[in-house]
């Protein structure tokens, strides 16, 4: 009997000896009580060298990406101690909040230290290399064609990411021999206008590069900032203004690789670590590396693809029968042509050819005509400036701020001569020179020699961010209804804040002694509000250049626009009086009142009242 006793206690006291000293149960039995302590308070308690990616596995060891979404999850509930870049916050003993996925019964699981063994990998059998056939010479040009076609096809693969990469960063870093003009057919391909804009505008955000470097020569590696419309349609953009903490540590940010890494290092003493933290910097991610940069190659002037070009004809016929004016006729082609040079800006070539026939009850009218018109756009000139060339039948040069006003403008004159727009990012200089007359014709239209000579010059600059000022002298001479005369136009523009508040003046004389003096401001509440207000004064026959403009009269306005996705409001006041020097037959006074509200209810659907 006492040996069988004896013998129950060598087994018991053998058990208790193996469930202590066994690894896995002696580390599982206190996890377990930790994970139903956490289950029961939906807290977890950190231990000593723990890391986050520790208690995602120890939570769902068989499940990469529930780890993966519990380390996103736990960051944002916990964002008083993950929210900062110093990462002495996660020490031992402090208590994190668990989602509630994870202290359900299917989600709290014990660790398994279990190791998955390394599949076997079995040594591939080499095939035996077949003896090459001798190159003939179609070979060898079968395989020079394929060679260019695959590098052009990998230049713009390269192009493309470029592009994307410039996109989300807001910026772009040059490569070797690349000029500001590779640049913008880069990004706008097909859109010659937003290319021209491109470059203007890129010249003005990047002062420090073109100062000192020729449009066609940046220097290799400099950074150019782009302007908002190349990136404004990409979410994934950052800013400078991003460079503040993020609110998600690198450690949820990073691959699960670099967690392995942390939990390493994080075995190291306490000084190591105060240092290590004090140069740690802040968070920004990393789209493109140097390395990337300088190993891109764009490829020889030979490689890049060629610029667009355009051929287009058009045959047109119309037909018109009045019983009072008689029947009309008319028919012709239209032909252009158009090409994007590396140097030379963009070439424009157009050519029309009409025929007319007009039969009434009197006579009849016959008569054809060609008009011819070539234009030049955006060669590079200088480091700052581009020009704009045209020649042949055209319109006289025509500015938005000289010529330009809310309530009144100046118009344009058809001629048959040349004209220039010298500009850069604050100045512009326009000259033009030709024969006046006038267009007829309905479908296609006929030039009609008027007799008179145009001549005209005009300046503008920008002085300071705020304040603009320009002029145009312009002289007519040999008209056959104008007099000949000379007429002087001034104009200048102060906005404190482009965006908010803007003034305008012009003033506008001839050699008779007529002057007339308009004003316009603008006043931006918020986005969508807007108030305006000016006035104007015009000389009766007052002229300009060979065109007609509504001379002797003048007025006032305030107007209050506020424009919504759904709901629209205008309201204001007009005062108009023509016939200034009390002439009773066209003398008459004005004065509108007016308002305007509507409301969007549906795409289909629009209420108002006015």
């Amino acid at each position: 009997m006492r040996k069988i006793i004896i013998n129950n206690w060598l087994h018991v006291a053998l058990l208790f000896l193996v469930m202590v000293f066994s690894p896995g149960y002696a580390a599982d039995a206190p996890l377990s009580e930790r994970v139903e302590a956490a289950k029961d308070s939906g807290v977890w308690q950190v231990t000593e060298g723990e890391t986050l990616l520790d208690i995602a596995r120890t939570l769902f060891p068989q499940s990469s990406k529930l780890q993966n979404r519990f380390i996103k999850d736990v960051t944002g509930l916990n964002f008083d101690i993950f929210g900062s870049v110093d990462q002495s916050k996660f020490k031992p003993g402090i208590r994190i909040k668990l989602p509630d996925y994870a202290l359900s019964e299917t989600g709290i699981k014990a660790r398994k230290r279990t190791e998955i063994p390394k599949p076997i990998t079995k040594p591939s059998r080499q095939p035996k290399e077949k003896p090459k056939p001798e190159k003939t010479k179609a070979t060898k040009e079968k395989a020079t064609i394929k060679k260019k076609k695959t590098t052009r096809a990998a230049i713009k693969n390269v192009a493309s990411e470029r592009v994307q990469r410039a996109r989300r960063s807001g910026k772009i870093q040059v490569a070797p021999g690349e000029n500001i003009f590779r640049l913008a057919r880069l990004f706008f391909p097909q859109r010659p206008k937003a290319r021209q804009l491109f470059i203007q505008d890129v010249i003005k955000l990047n002062p420090e590069v073109f100062n000192n470097a020729k449009i066609n020569a940046i220097p290799a590696g400099a950074v150019l900032k782009l302007p908002s419309y190349v990136w404004r349609g990409d979410t994934k953009r950052t800013t400078e203004s991003e460079t503040t903490p993020s609110p998600l540590p690198d450690r949820a940010r990073q691959p699960m690789e670099d967690q392995q890494t942390k939990a390493e290092v994080s075995d190291k003493p306490e000084a190591n670590k105060k240092e290590e933290a004090q140069q740690v910097d802040v968070y920004t991610d990393q789209y493109m590396t140097k390395s990337e940069l300088f190993a891109m190659d764009v490829g020889s002037e030979a490689d890049q693809l060629p610029g667009r070009r355009l051929f287009e004809m058009e045959y047109q016929y119309y037909f018109n029968k009045d019983d009072f004016l008689g029947d009309e006729t008319e028919q012709g082609l239209h032909t252009r042509y158009r090409r994007e040079t590396m140097n030379y800006g963009e070439l424009d070539f157009e050519l029309s050819l009409s025929d007319f026939t007009q039969d009434d009850s009197t006579q009849n009218h016959e008569g054809s005509d060609a008009l011819i018109t070539i234009r030049q756009t955006a060669m590079p000139i200088s480091n700052d400036f581009l020009l704009n060339n045209a020649l042949g039948h055209q319109r006289s040069s025509s500015d938005p701020f000289l010529h330009g006003g809310y309530r009144f403008r100046l118009p344009t004159s058809p001629m048959l001569g040349y004209s220039s727009d010298l500009f850069s990012s604050n100045q512009r200089i326009q000259w033009f020179a030709g024969l006046t007359g006038s267009y007829e014709g309905v479908a296609l239209q006929q030039f009609d020699d008027d007799g008179g000579t145009l001549l005209g010059a005009s300046y503008q600059q920008e002085l300071t961010p705020n304040i603009s000022l320009g002029g145009q002298i312009s002289n007519l001479q040999g008209h056959d209804e104008v007099a000949d005369h000379s007429s002087i136009l001034l104009a200048g523009k102060y906005a404190p804040s482009s965006n908010i508040q803007s003034h305008e003046l012009h003033f506008l004389a001839d050699d008779n002694s007529k002057f007339g003096i308009w004003s316009d401001s603008k006043y931006r509440f918020t986005q969508g509000m807007v108030f305006r207000y000016g006035g104007f004064y015009i000389d009766p026959d007052l002229l300009w250049t060979d065109a007609d403009i509504a001379d002797d009269q003048l007025g006032f306005y305030l107007r209050f626009d506020k424009q919504g996705f759904r709901h629209n409001f205008s309201a204001g006041y007009d005062f108009f009086e023509t016939g200034i020097e009390n002439n009773a037959l066209i003398t008459s006074s004005n004065h509108t009142v007016y308002f305007n509200n509507n409301y969007r209810v549906n795409r289909k659907l629009t209420l108002g009242v006015a």
